[in-house]
């Protein structure tokens, strides 16, 4: 807990995700630290009874030792007790350990879970093309190579979910998603007849077969500062953005406003990756001693607005936002506009063909357990997956390859418990338990000296 918030908070790799299949009915309960802490529990609970089952055979095979040794026959009745009261005590425990156990595992884990879900309900389905554009790092940023990969590929999924839609094909996505910084240019560094056949082929959609583009990309301008942003274009904003080309240029405005223009949606990164795209405070001098080219991101707001697409309302968050469920319950204080679908956009290039990609996946679903909502995943190499709202993944491309996975994806409207009490409180409840805890084993230990030293 403390290592998920303090300094920015990294919880990769906390306790509760070990736990993602035998505790997951408690997920859209308490949450990936509940988690943690109910498998710390059961763990204690579970030594604490092989201990006191190991000690009770001891007393038994020394108890006749101990009787023979004294002059007194009283001392065996005392063995004798004490035998039987920590039978009962390790009984009892036992019982916890076991029924909680069996409850997770068994027909309990099912009717538990539909409790945690039952005020959430379907809230229809989508189609969907997540897109996996493979582009190693280095070169990603390079023009000659991964930059004119991008530019290329890219823009050609864009081009053929237009066609497919136009052509009637059930196949025929509604929302099209490319990855974190899937351009990455800003876009008023891309000139007018790179965005205008984009643009017109989303303008010019019949309503019934229209197709909508989220996209990763940096947006901003050097006087208002640079953001790691998704950028979502529909019809009638792609029809607005067109009016605006002028022959060859761009809008006026982009070059203000980095390509922010009226009606099309956008998201900014809340969470930064510290020394990735923001310095932390105190630490500009390591940077200027080591002279690495870094700047500062811009922050985005918490709970940002979600974005409505074919009928459902769509939550961005980008690279390891999805680490933060609390953060990511914000946008459920209001029921009416919580999103019904979430959006992860991701680039972990950085790490290669590594464990990263499956403990991200991994993370992510446990997202959509603790939220109760689906969660698309697309990212630059892997994992591109669609998860639903039980946390399963439900399709999935190979990683480290180049393609696009066509899916449907069903919304879901409501609130789990967690979302419920995180979207107000965040973490505090945990805290709050956490203190409690260390009160009561202060104040046990206290008692027990007393006891101890009493006459």
């Amino acid at each position: 807990l403390i290592r998920g918030s303090w300094f920015t908070g990294f919880p990769w790799g906390a306790g509760g995700y070990a736990q993602v299949e035998l505790l997951a009915a408690w997920a859209p309960w308490v949450g990936v630290y509940g988690m943690g802490l109910l498998a710390a529990v059961l763990a204690y609970v579970l030594a604490s009874v092989v201990n006191g089952i190991l000690r009770t055979i001891g007393r038994w095979v020394l108890a006749p030792v101990s009787r023979l040794n004294k002059a007194k026959p009283r001392a065996g009745g005392h063995a004798l007790r004490s035998i039987t009261a920590s039978g009962v005590v390790i009984s009892v425990m036992a019982l916890v350990v076991l029924s909680t156990l069996f409850f997770s595992m068994g027909q309990g884990f099912e009717r538990w879970r539909k409790l945690a879900l039952q005020s959430t309900s379907d809230a229809g389905a989508m189609r969907v093309w997540l897109l996996q554009g493979n582009i190693a790092q280095d070169e990603k940023f390079e023009p000659g190579t991964g930059m004119a990969q991008a530019l290329e590929w890219y823009p050609a999924q864009f081009a053929d979910a237009l066609r497919t839609a136009a052509s009637g094909a059930d196949t025929a996505p509604q929302l099209v998603v490319a990855p974190e910084t899937a351009l990455p240019l800003l876009p008023q560094q891309l000139n007018a007849d790179f965005w205008r056949p984009l643009l017109q082929g989303l303008a010019q959609q019949s309503e019934t077969s229209a197709v909508s583009v989220l996209m990763g990309l940096p947006l901003g301008s050097f006087s208002r500062g640079y953001t790691n942003s998704s950028w979502g274009i529909t019809p009638q904003s792609a029809a607005m953005a067109l009016g605006g080309l002028q022959g060859g240029q761009l809008p006026a405005e982009w070059e203000s406003t980095g390509g922010a223009t009226e009606g099309t949606f956008r998201y900014d990164k809340h969470h930064l990756v510290p020394f990735g795209e923001f310095i932390p405070p105190f630490f500009r001098w390591f940077i200027d001693m080591m002279n690495i080219p870094l700047g500062d991101f811009s922050r985005g707001g918490l709970g940002q607005p979600a974005w409505t697409v074919a009928g459902q309302r769509i939550s961005p968050n980008i690279c390891y936002e999805d680490l933060f469920g609390e953060e990511l319950a914000v946008s459920f204080r209001d029921p009416r506009l919580a999103p019904t679908v979430l959006v992860n956009l991701s680039n972990i290039a950085w790490f290669g063909d590594t464990v990263a990609i499956d403990q991200h996946l991994h993370i992510s679903r446990l997202r959509a357990m603790e939220l109760g909502r689906p969660m698309l995943r697309a990212t630059n190499t892997g994992a591109t997956a669609v998860i639903d709202h039980l946390g399963q993944v439900t399709h999935e491309l190979p990683r480290l390859t180049r393609g696009r996975l066509e899916a449907s994806v069903q919304g879901r409207s409501g609130l789990t418990p967690f979302a419920r009490w995180a979207s107000r409180w965040g973490l505090w409840p945990l805290w709050g338990g956490c203190l409690a805890a260390v009160l009561l084993v202060i104040a046990g230990r206290h008692l027990a000296r007393r006891r101890s030293s009493a006459p």
